[in-house]
């Protein structure tokens, strides 16, 4: 391959590995680093399904002792000093009993269910970004990580203003809810005193906040997942690019057919990197 193609070829080897297929691998990647490449993306996701199960189990198992701990805790502070008369009267916290018993449970499955990926991504990551700097050079490395920087800064942005609307949809489901269990826990009373209309009121008026949360939700998730395909395709396309460069550049004249083949599928594998950032950054709920 002649020298001035050897930057193109960087850019379009770690494109494609940052953001196309199964598994990155370099035309003369020695066996060893094929073996290594294996053993990491196997612990990331196993093929096996008794592994998979066995790593779901651990999975359960840690959210389950992480939720025994929080849940503990928090309730004896909760419970201490008559906290839970201050923090249900004269704070602004939405429904702590929500928090204490449904939240704390999302928030420990989401947490244990991420910590696979982030313990075993940066290990992929340095070592693919390594392979790449070692046969081509470190122009494609730098290119994809600034198109990652780039979707980063954005996606924290947005990542932001769609938390926001979840936290107010959680908060109005949590209070329509409450609506109905206030009402079962007095429906004798308000049964003698005939509050028909004004609990259909109240309950109506609750609905309709949670209806305009939800809908202010949807409306922004629907820029979060344009964003997140925005972001695949343009991976795609500078991959594609940096591809037609390389094969344009010089090599697609000495190459057979079958070399240029082998040559396209190779560099359409790999997607850690935007593993990572559509899982870590994009998602906000």
């Amino acid at each position: 391959m002649r020298q001035n193609s050897r930057p193109f070829l960087a850019l379009s080897l770690f494109n494609s590995f940052v953001f196309g297929g199964e598994r990155f691998i370099i035309c003369d990647l020695t066996f060893q680093g094929d073996l290594l490449a294996d053993a990491l993306h196997s612990l990331k996701a196993p093929k096996n399904d008794k592994a998979l199960g066995v790593q779901n189990m651990v999975v359960g198992q840690l959210s389950l002792i992480l939720r025994e701990i929080l849940t503990k805790n928090l309730q004896s502070l909760y419970f201490k000093r008559k906290n839970y008369y201050v923090v249900n009267t004269l704070t602004d916290l939405d429904n702590p009993d929500q928090r204490l018993t449904q939240d704390i449970n999302l928030a420990c499955d989401l947490l244990t269910n991420i910590i696979v990926s982030i313990t075993v991504n940066p290990t992929l990551v340095v070592f693919y970004t390594y392979l790449c700097v070692q046969k081509a050079g470190w122009l494609g490395p730098v290119s994809a990580y600034i198109l990652f920087i780039i979707f980063a800064i954005i996606s924290r942005f947005v990542a932001s203003w769609s938390s926001r609307a979840s936290f107010e949809r959680q908060k109005q489901e949590g209070n329509f809810r409450f609506v109905h269990t206030k009402l079962r826990c007095s429906v004798e009373s308000a049964a003698f005193l005939d509050l028909s209309e004004s609990l259909n009121a109240i309950s109506t008026n609750s609905f309709n906040r949670l209806f305009h949360a939800v809908r202010v939700f949807i409306n922004r998730n629907a820029v979060v997942f344009y964003l997140t395909q925005l972001n695949a395709y343009c991976g795609g396309v500078v991959n594609y690019v940096a591809l037609g460069i390389i094969l344009f550049n010089g090599p697609i004249r000495t190459m057979s057919a079958s070399e240029i083949t082998v040559l396209i599928s190779q560099v359409n594998r790999h997607q850690i990197i935007r593993y990572v950032y559509t899982n870590f950054s994009f998602r906000c709920c």
